[in-house]
């Protein structure tokens, strides 16, 4: 059910603790574009929800005060084409999906307002996006989004991409809107009102138990076995 692999931060075979940019834990992929300033520490945390062991903790440790042009910094998760053809892209009958997760500040960024989106990808390279917005706090909350069904276009049936997730911690204004609410061909990708989580290095992030699935409906998290887990990854 759960499109996602190793949401729940469960497998991390490079190691618990990371500072360069590219993947760490398992899956989840860490980048900063044109940053000429900060630096992050990334870990697997055992601070998480009830119901999980772990999370990946993001911790400010040299500061980015103020964000270029250009400059920006997410997580991105890539889900391989061939493994979307249940959606049914390019169709009349184009299947909805939700995206949930949970995620946590520490107290210096607890009411930032972070961006979150989907990505998709044709056979012909072209992205279509829809963005939308969430406030973090310093106690875990879960974030549940509903993201029409793509009719216009095709997802790619191979290896390749064919959909992106990702979670904007920081972005220049001149990647900011209105959020979008259809699959758009857009540089806009974080929502109006995105806050700077690169400010000060009292800023944390958590994030956990990501799910992206069928549907109009976040069900509960799709717990797998650690094996399972591992073996997807």
């Amino acid at each position: 059910r759960n499109l996602i692999i190793n949401g729940a931060c469960q497998v991390s075979q490079r190691g618990s603790a990371f500072t360069s940019d590219g993947y760490g834990i398992d899956r989840l992929w860490w980048g900063m574009f044109g940053m000429d300033q900060t630096a992050v520490n990334r870990t697997q945390s055992t601070d998480a929800p009830s119901g999980f062991k772990y999370s990946q903790k993001i911790n400010v440790t040299t500061v980015e005060t103020s964000i270029d042009s250009g400059e920006r910094a997410y997580i991105r998760y890539r889900i391989e084409g061939q493994d979307l053809q249940q959606l049914a892209t390019g169709t009349s009958g184009a299947k909805k999906l939700t995206v949930s997760f949970y995620a946590k500040s520490a107290s210096n960024n607890s009411g930032h307002q972070y961006s979150v989106y989907l990505s998709n990808h044709d056979i012909s390279g072209s992205d279509r996006i829809q963005t939308r917005s969430f406030t973090v706090t310093s106690t875990w909350q879960r974030f549940t989004f509903t993201f029409d069904g793509q009719e216009d276009i095709t997802i790619r049936n191979d290896n390749d991409y064919g959909l992106q997730l990702f979670i904007s911690l920081a972005a220049h204004s001149n990647y900011e809107a209105s959020a979008i609410t259809s699959w758009t061909n857009s540089s806009y990708a974080v929502v109006s009102g995105q806050s700077n989580f690169l400010a000060s290095t009292n800023n944390d992030f958590f994030i956990t138990g990501i799910q992206l699935e069928v549907g109009s409906q976040a069900t509960p998290f799709e717990h797998r076995g650690y094996g399972e887990e591992l073996s997807l990854c």
